[in-house]
């Protein structure tokens, strides 16, 4: 499963738990508390995925892509669970459901947006924390940073983690036309040196 599969994943997770925890927090504590619980458990998972995988995204673009992967499918959950509500349980009638639907449909487009921009934001202070962190150039295993030049298989020989060529954000005659210059490179020097 790739890292954009498991973020879609737990963004529709985390939806269905939003929209569950709503009806229970709107019952139990204030408005404004049951909004900042809804927002923790929308930002704590995003949090930990972006600190977890922070070499893996490797870039702000990747964060950004992630970004609205992961609000897109939790804002639909919920979008769909508060239209059914609106619709089907209340009632609404025609004019009123349609309203809902527009201010739901805007709603959940400059959700998108603003988590969008959230990602490559915490992304990036995430990047500022980590003084390891390793710029991809297209060969470094998005796991431990190992130089994969030269591997065949689309496993690291120093981590064991399995990569593809968009995890190191190149295409595989890229990949392949770096390993043949590395090899080029190495025959040279030791030639150089035997003489």
């Amino acid at each position: 499963m790739t890292l954009r599969h498991a973020t879609s994943g737990i963004g529709l997770a985390v939806g269905l738990v939003i929209s569950i925890s709503s009806y229970i927090l709107a019952w139990t504590t204030s408005n404004a508390l049951a909004s900042v619980g809804q927002l923790l458990i929308f930002v704590a998972p995003a949090g930990y995925m972006l600190r977890r995988h922070y070499r893996v995204i490797a870039n702000a673009g990747r964060a950004a892509e992630l970004g609205w992967r992961y609000a897109l499918s939790a804002g639909i959950v919920v979008y769909l669970i508060v239209a059914f509500n609106v619709i089907v349980i209340t009632g609404a009638h025609v004019a009123a459901a349609l309203l809902v639907l527009l201010v739901g449909t805007l709603a959940l487009a400059v959700g998108v947006v603003i988590a969008t921009a959230a990602f490559v934001i915490t992304w990036r202070l995430v990047q500022l924390t980590l003084p390891k962190f390793v710029v991809q150039d297209g060969t470094l295993c998005p796991t431990c940073a190992y130089c994969l030049v030269g591997v065949q298989s689309m496993r690291c020989p120093e981590c064991g983690s399995a990569f593809s060529f968009a995890d190191l954000e190149t295409t595989e005659y890229e990949f392949q036309s770096r390993s043949e210059i590395q090899a080029t490179h190495a025959t040279s020097t030791n030639d150089a040196r035997a003489k």
